[in-house]
């Protein structure tokens, strides 16, 4: 009997083993990201952040894109009660000398318009030498730039920013957030999950051409931050994240999430490796208590149990900030449990085969059954 039970030990160490390699190597990295985005959502918009929306019906009423500044220039006159305007557009080029003199000079008077600059990226890597740049005139008048850069994973999933990309630039949402607090945010370092509060359209969103031509009322806007950026799709300006179910959200308002993310000072961590390889072991352990129970049915049901309340215990800890691994966890106690049950029914026949052979030569098969049975 002892001789079993350290069998059984050994297959569960090796099973075990064999899932901590497959942590630190990364096999089931994309189902453990995938089994994660489930757990975003559910959360609240701020009533603070208003997207500005270069939408279908915008596009109809002013024109095609890309409209002339001057159309930009009256949307910051018209926004002049907001405590920050932060653009996702790009002014990288010169434009007419007088559409470009106009746009800075709104830009100027408002005292609160934050701006994008972007990085260059070279496949997956971003550099941090090769910068656009908003033109000199508007470099000169805004209160703040930012990059707008995300990381996009290898499954084509938006869901993470990088912070601290240089120490002479930070993302636009934080010169935002800078701008509306008179603050400089404290945020993570390197590559900092989003906190995704819910799908595409949670934000409060205005066409601009509601806002340029009075159709919004000045106090819906006083004292919020407005980002601008685009909606319409055929401008293809969106990403799937992680809460898209399906359905790409505005860059805009992926930077919306960014911002409210660091108001709120709300960010989620990934499980370090250290403790992914830690849970493996624990809850392996208990699984394999699981099959040490004498009647299979109660086995089963114990190993479901542990399995759900881990399960509900993921859902817990991401509220507290943190996504805890699920996938190399609960896939490493089933295969613990499985390959307890395999040998404990290869050793059972075993010795099954011994006392057959053992007791075959001298007594009938009806004996040697009854012996079997107890």
């Amino acid at each position: 009997m002892l001789g079993h039970i350290k069998q059984r030990i050994g297959v569960t160490a090796l099973v075990v083993i064999v899932f901590c390699l497959l942590t630190i190597t990364g096999v089931f990295s994309n189902a453990q990201l995938g089994l994660g985005d489930s757990l975003y959502g559910g959360g609240a918009a701020s009533d603070v952040i208003i997207i500005a929306a270069i939408d279908d019906k915008s596009l109809q009423e002013i024109g095609r894109w890309p409209w002339d500044r001057g159309v930009f220039a009256e949307l910051v006159q018209k926004l002049n009660d907001s405590a920050v305007i932060g653009f996702d557009v790009a002014f990288f080029e010169q434009s007419s000398r007088a559409e470009d003199a106009s746009l800075a000079d709104a830009v100027k008077k408002a005292g609160n318009v934050v701006v994008p600059v972007e990085f260059m990226v070279s496949g997956t890597r971003i550099s941090t030498t090769e910068l656009l740049k908003p033109i000199p005139q508007l470099a000169d008048a805004v209160a703040a730039a930012g990059y707008v850069n995300v990381l996009t994973d290898g499954d084509s999933i938006t869901r993470a920013v990088p912070f601290g990309i240089s120490p002479q630039q930070v993302s636009l949402s934080e010169a935002v957030v800078e701008t509306y607090t008179n603050q400089k945010p404290i945020v993570p370092e390197g590559r900092a999950l989003i906190n995704f509060v819910g799908p595409a359209a949670s934000f409060t969103t205005l066409p601009i051409t509601d806002i340029i031509n009075g159709r919004v009322s000045p106090e819906t806007l006083a004292g919020k931050i407005v980002l601008v950026g685009a909606t319409a799709p055929d401008l293809h300006d969106d990403y799937f994240v992680p809460t898209s179910r399906g359905k790409a959200m505005p860059g805009v308002e992926v930077h919306a999430n960014i911002v409210q993310m660091i108001l709120t000072n709300n960010y989620i961590y990934a499980q370090s490796q250290f403790w992914v390889i830690i849970s493996i072991v624990l809850f392996s352990g208990l699984i394999f208590a699981c099959t040490a129970l004498k009647k299979i049915w109660l086995g089963v049901v114990c190993a479901c149990i542990a399995s759900v309340a881990y399960i509900f215990y993921a859902i817990w800890t991401f509220s507290t900030g943190t996504i805890i691994n699920i996938v190399h966890v609960i896939l490493s106690g089933f295969v613990v449990y499985i390959a307890n049950i395999a040998v404990s029914y290869m050793l059972e026949r075993r010795e099954k085969t011994k006392v057959t052979e053992a007791f075959g030569k001298y007594v009938s098969p009806v004996v040697v059954g009854e012996i079997l049975k107890h």
